[in-house]
């Protein structure tokens, strides 16, 4: 059964995570949700997932789960609103490109 949740109960979760840990940005905080609430088993596993540092390739969150033999690569963008705004595609493509960038690599 799929479970709908409204942006008010996300921005709640958001808000809670923050109080937590001062130190997330909005789009971090609800990557942290969305791997505890999805992925991870525990809110700690979901802590230690996320990336932030530069040179990550803008992705936000590594979650290894050995036994399923399977790598989660999130990246997440938190938007105060439902339905108004799409990722542009290029940000999209540089997530798994292996240069981090959109097109031909230069030599």
């Amino acid at each position: 059964m799929k479970v709908k949740v409204s942006i008010r109960e996300i921005k709640d979760e958001i808000d809670q995570i923050r109080r937590n840990y001062p130190k997330l940005k909005d789009d971090s905080a609800f990557v942290r949700w969305f791997l505890h609430a999805y992925l991870a088993d525990s809110e700690e596993t979901a802590r230690k997932a996320l990336t932030g540092g530069t040179g990550d390739k803008s992705v936000d969150a590594i979650l290894m789960d050995e036994r399923a033999r399977q790598v989660n690569l999130i990246q997440g963008k938190f938007h105060h609103s439902l339905g108004e705004f799409s990722e542009k595609r290029n940000d999209v493509l540089a997530l798994v490109s292996p240069s981090g960038m959109v097109g031909n690599p230069s030599p």
